[in-house]
């Protein structure tokens, strides 16, 4: 019992499982056999099974706006499942949310994301990848099939899960004639039952740490263009003086002209790198000063 109790330490109350694929290629069936698994050989699991298909009206041929409106309540229903899951029980039992879904594109993943982040779910991407001939042959025998060209073109489109915020989390399963040997499947989705999504991939966040980013780089920048122009006076120095016509004194003050010139030039660029966002912009910037600094080096002799 304690080995048992330890295996759950730190682990979130609920895990969203997030099937995603080709329709017709073997997500529903691998759902219920990994929620038979569960039901079956784990009890301190409670799954609750999610197909976004079952919300939409039973009958008739595919249609977009019934499709939009299921998806809709179906994501409705994903959310009221973690949020009542994540209070804690006196049982201790943890919750298995099983999305299934085609997902095809990240950012529809994503919105299955943001409800894990707010109700403090762990979460994992698992990819059904199945190839197209294969996922038309089985879509043409569901109950009510999508047209070939509607699945053709999702394949054409799909984004496969993996970077950012799905890099850690996410499975692959390769049905086949066999299909998937499920209890290694379990192991492996137990294996990304975490914590909770933390708000490391929040749009805030990432948008504070691509700005931060970017000064980063400006600073840098400006900091290389500061050594260059400090060695091309040094440079004009040194040839001033080997000129044999300049006094001591004459040579001094062009470099106290110089250095004059090399903080104008640095005082003028920094808040303008300070409030441009696109690297190309600020090394477009970059040399637009040090090309000002250079004519400023010539007018000097």
């Amino acid at each position: 019992m304690a080995a048992a109790e330890e295996e759950w330490q730190g682990k979130a109350r609920v895990l969203i499982l997030v099937l995603c694929g080709l329709a017709g290629g073997g997500k529903s069936t691998l759902a219920g056999q990994i929620v038979e698994r569960v039901r079956e050989s784990t009890p301190r699991v409670v799954p609750e099974w999610i197909c976004f298909d079952d919300f939409c009206e039973e009958g008739g041929q595919y249609d977009p706006e019934t499709w939009r409106e299921g998806r809709r309540e179906a994501l409705a229903k994903v959310a009221r499942e973690a949020a009542a899951a994540a209070t804690p029980t006196t049982e201790g039992r943890h919750k298995l949310v099983v999305v299934d879904d085609n997902m095809h594109l990240r950012s529809m993943r994503r919105e299955i994301y943001l409800v894990a982040r707010k109700h403090g779910a762990a979460l994992a991407v698992l990819h059904v990848n199945t190839e197209l001939p294969e996922a038309l042959e089985r879509n043409a025998k569901r109950p009510r099939p999508l047209p070939d060209h509607v699945l053709v073109r999702m394949h054409a489109s799909f984004e496969p899960p993996g970077g950012g915020w799905e890099a850690e989390r996410t499975l692959v399963a390769r049905p086949r004639g066999g299909g998937v040997e499920v209890e290694e499947l379990w192991r492996r989705i137990q294996s990304k039952w975490t914590e909770a999504v933390s708000d490391f991939h929040s749009p805030e966040l990432e948008a504070a740490r691509k700005a931060e980013g970017q000064l980063v780089n400006g600073r840098s920048q400006i900091h290389q263009l500061d050594n260059r122009m400090r060695k091309e006076i040094s440079s004009a120095a040194r040839s001033w003086k080997a000129d044999g016509g300049l006094s001591g004194e004459e040579v001094s003050k062009r470099v106290l002209d110089a250095n004059a010139a090399r903080k104008d030039v640095l005082a003028d660029l920094r808040p303008r790198i300070g409030g441009e966002t696109g690297e190309e912009t600020v090394q477009s910037l970059v040399r637009e000063a040090e090309n000002v600094f250079g004519a400023k080096l010539l007018s000097l002799g």
